[in-house]
């Protein structure tokens, strides 16, 4: 997904899904991890209904199972969808959503909050993912300049984007 390339990302998912079956430990959790990917490869190929329904099946099961992190990212990813669909998304809603995806997602958090920052365009929460990134950064060892290379990049991506 990181290369814009939808097939690859598809071929990638069902490889991934023929691997889930039978009684696997932890096999709700990567169910919803499946069901994530395949809603944010459906924002990815611009099929916004389909990325909408998804998170909001994805976010009911979350729910149910009382996981937050898959509650923060569905919701998040419905906003997203809501917004291209020519939406306006509550912004006290997503900075909310934003708040459980800090609590409940840690290390790709920065990442999520430029992502959808960037696409309801909203330049405050592309500083709030810069300074998740940093922050994270700061706890990398020996991979912190190679973390804050790829977020220097990415934060210019996004910064790009609201022009």
């Amino acid at each position: 997904m990181d290369d814009a390339d939808p097939e690859g990302a598809e071929s990638l998912l069902s490889q991934a899904r023929e691997l889930l079956r039978g009684n696997l430990v932890f096999g709700w959790r990567l169910e919803l991890k499946a069901q994530l990917i395949s809603g944010r490869l459906a924002l990815l190929r611009g099929d916004l209904n389909a990325a909408e329904a998804t998170s909001g099946e994805l976010v009911a099961r979350a729910t149910a199972l009382g996981v937050p992190r898959y509650v923060s990212v569905g919701r998040l990813l419905a906003h997203q969808a809501r917004h291209r669909l020519g939406g306006t998304p509550d912004r006290n809603e997503v900075a909310a959503d934003l708040d459980l995806l800090d609590a409940s997602v840690g290390v790709e958090a920065w990442r999520w909050t430029g992502e959808v920052a960037a696409d309801l365009g909203v330049a405050a929460w592309i500083d709030r993912a810069a300074q998740r990134a940093d922050r994270l950064a700061s706890y990398a060892g020996p991979y912190a300049a190679g973390l804050r290379a790829a977020a220097r990049d990415k934060v210019r991506s996004w910064r790009a984007a609201l022009r």
